[in-house]
């Protein structure tokens, strides 16, 4: 945690140039996993995890790896059935902070989803 009371990617990948600033309205901006206006509960679920976050990240890059470009929906069933249930938005999240970190990044492709809405294939750098 940043002297400032932020978790930050900035301490898992040092060499990534985290220098952000919060807008005027505390969006939540990179390299933070929680805004100073979410309720203590989202700081006590960053904090429970932040241990876990570089195993985590590094288990999404892992399939990466091994299967190739996916959606988030691809990525969070090969989540699963490789390394047990997560929710669906913790294992988003990693997928986002290795993106922020330049590890993964949008290869340009999109897939249609049984809803009809299109979907983002997220593959490695």
């Amino acid at each position: 945690m940043s002297d400032d009371g932020w978790y930050s990617l900035g301490t898992l990948f040092p060499e990534a140039p985290f220098t952000f600033d919060a807008d005027p309205m505390n969006a939540r901006v990179p390299g933070q996993l929680v805004r100073a206006t979410d309720p203590d509960t989202s700081t006590e679920a960053a904090a429970s995890i932040i241990s876990d976050l570089k195993e985590l990240q590094d288990q999404v890059y892992r399939l990466f790896q091994d299967y190739g470009p996916m959606t988030h929906g691809a990525l969070i069933d090969r989540y699963r059935g490789r390394y047990g249930v997560r929710s669906d938005s913790t294992i988003r999240t990693r997928c986002a902070e290795l993106v922020e970190a330049n590890f993964l990044r949008d290869t340009g492709e999109r897939v249609v989803l049984d809803s009809g809405r299109k979907a983002v294939v997220w593959g490695l750098v």
